[in-house]
């Protein structure tokens, strides 16, 4: 099950992009960008550019305790450096929201 582990999955805004909980839209493409992750994470995101709304990139967060590793990926419109940006985001998200250390 998609998600699972979160209470919510929250939207958060960085810069450029907006990162939004993947929804039945946006699945096929982060399970295409994630495979696996996309699937058996707590948290799958996409980071969407705030002017066109175009997948720049994906992040899953698949949590372990006290651990957890975040997968990203590029979107249709995206650049490595977008889906490293937006790894990082979840990262911080991860550490100050959930108290845990993310890889």
């Amino acid at each position: 099950m998609l998600d699972q582990g979160l209470p919510e999955v929250p939207e958060i805004a960085a810069g450029t992009m907006q990162l939004q909980p993947v929804d039945d839209a946006s699945l096929c493409g982060a399970i295409a960008a994630l495979g696996s992750s996309a699937r058996d994470s707590q948290g799958t995101w996409v980071a969407r550019d705030i002017v066109s709304a175009k997948a720049r990139a994906y992040v899953a967060l698949v949590a372990g305790d006290p651990t957890a590793k975040v997968v990203a990926a590029p979107g249709i419109v995206g650049s490595e450096n977008d889906a490293q940006v937006a790894a990082e985001v979840i990262r911080r998200y991860a550490a100050a929201e959930l108290g845990l250390i993310a890889s």
